[in-house]
């Protein structure tokens, strides 16, 4: 296989819940493999009309509270200096699940840095969070949030898992011209939860 000389658009949708891998395999998946991609090849093969979506999650809320943490990670290019700052931030053999919170906040960092920069070439940038989605890996995630019906809680008003083309659809939206006027954006797809943290009808667990 090789990867076309022009790319069109870009969906970031490989990731890992940490539940069975390490703290770096965990982040070199969700954040560093998707940074590599797009300053290797995206950035070079992608003009006006591009776009760009990653499925970060809920659990990666209020990047912005912590930016200081992600400034080594974003300045880093290549795939030797991201690891590299892996390396210094957590040892190799750490719990992968603390990973996870911490790669999807940097990606959603990232993704709205790159937005800013790819800007003026015409190129949108997005993330997706999904809600409580039923995947592979929804036994991993029950394991970590303690069973389904503390998994359930993340649902929002929906009283079920969304399943995965409830969270396919919007993430071709995001890279359609239907979205043509989005870029930047955190969209979280999760039936009410977040409306539901804000006007404080349930705590919100992702600030842990």
């Amino acid at each position: 296989l090789r990867i076309p000389d022009h790319i069109d658009c870009f969906f970031g949708v490989a990731g890992l819940s940490g539940a069975i891998s390490n703290y770096h395999n965990t982040f070199k998946v969700n954040y560093i493999a998707n940074k590599y991609i797009t300053e290797t090849y995206l950035k070079e093969r992608m003009s006006e009309g591009g776009a760009i979506c990653y499925v970060t999650s809920t659990a990666g809320s209020y990047w912005d509270k912590y930016s200081k943490e992600f400034q080594l990670f974003t300045r880093a290019k290549t795939w030797e200096e991201m690891v590299h700052v892996l390396e210094y931030q957590a040892k190799e053999d750490s719990v992968g699940v603390m990973a996870y919170p911490f790669s999807k906040r940097a990606l959603n960092y990232y993704m709205a840095t790159l937005a800013v920069e790819l800007a003026p070439k015409g190129i949108r940038v997005n993330a997706l969070l999904p809600g409580a989605t039923d995947t592979g890996m929804i036994k991993e995630f029950e394991a970590e949030a303690g069973g389904i019906d503390k998994l359930l809680e993340n649902a929002g008003m929906a009283n079920r898992l969304a399943d995965a083309e409830e969270m396919a659809k919007p993430l071709l939206f995001l890279n359609s011209d239907m979205a043509s006027f989005i870029s930047g954006t955190c969209l979280k797809v999760d039936y009410c939860n977040d409306a539901m943290i804000r006007l404080g009808l349930k705590k919100d667990e992702s600030k842990s």
